[in-house]
C-alpha cells in the first residue's frame, strides 16, 4: 500500500476553490483515476471549499488529502483507490477566563440541497461503492470531509482509516447521508438543519 498525505492552509477566498482544483488533480493523476473519478474528486473538494468562502467566518482553511493504493488481488497487480478529502475551518481558540475555557468558537453546520456538503453527500453516495462523508467539530475548528473508495471499509487502513476513526464519531454521528438533507435554505419553508448532539471528546 502506497500513502500521499497533504495538509495545504488556504484563505477563506472564491480563488481558493480553483487552487484546491490544481491539488486534486495532481494527486488523481499520481493514482492514475480515470477521468470519471477524477472529476468526481475535483468536483467535491472545490464545492466544498467554496461553499465555505461563500458562508464560512472563518479566515482560513487547512485542506487536508490523504490518498492511497490499496492492492487488491496480488496476483493480477489490481489496485483500488482511496482518497480522504477534509476541509477543516479554522477559528479562534476558546478564551481563557478564571472559571476555566469560554465556549468553542464553532460555526454551525452548513447542509442543504445542492450546494457544499449537501451536494457533496450526494455525489460521494453516487459516484463511488464505499463513499461517505460527514461534518465533525473539533477544538480547532470543523472538518467537512469525504471518503471516496469502491474499497470495502473494513479494506481501509493506515493514516486514513485512524483519521476515519475520528471524523465519523464514536457512533457515526458526524457521518452524513443523502437522507438526511433537508430543503435548500433559498426554497419557501425551509428550516435550518438540526444541532449534531455528540459524544464527549476523549482527552
Amino acid at each position: 500500500m502506497s500513502e500521499i498525505a497533504i495538509a495545504k492552509p488556504v484563505p477563506v477566498a472564491p480563488e481558493s476553490a480553483r487552487d484546491v482544483r490544481e491539488t486534486v488533480r495532481r494527486v488523481s493523476d499520481g493514482l492514475r483515476l480515470l477521468d470519471e473519478a477524477r472529476a468526481s474528486l475535483v468536483l467535491m473538494a472545490s464545492e466544498l471549499v467554496a461553499d465555505a468562502a461563500l458562508r464560512s467566518e472563518a479566515e482560513w482553511l487547512i485542506v487536508g488529502i490523504k490518498a492511497q493504493l490499496v492492492q487488491i488481488d496480488s496476483g493480477e497487480r489490481e489496485f483500488a483507490p482511496v482518497v480522504y478529502i477534509g476541509i477543516r475551518e479554522v477559528v479562534p481558540r476558546p478564551t481563557w477566563t478564571p472559571y476555566g475555557y469560554g465556549p468553542q468558537l464553532a460555526p454551525p453546520r452548513r447542509f442543504d440541497h445542492g450546494r457544499g456538503l449537501g451536494l457533496v453527500a450526494e455525489l460521494v453516495h453516487h459516484d463511488w461503492v464505499s463513499g461517505c462523508c460527514g461534518w465533525s467539530p473539533g477544538t480547532a475548528g470543523p472538518t467537512s470531509w469525504f471518503l471516496a473508495t469502491d474499497l470495502d471499509p473494513q479494506y481501509v487502513t493506515g493514516s486514513i482509516g485512524s483519521t476515519l476513526v475520528v471524523a465519523r464519531g464514536f457512533r457515526d454521528e458526524c457521518v452524513l447521508t443523502p437522507e438526511m438533507l433537508l430543503p435548500h435554505p433559498d426554497e419557501p419553508n425551509s428550516t435550518p438543519a438540526p444541532p449534531l448532539t455528540l459524544a464527549a471528546e476523549s482527552p
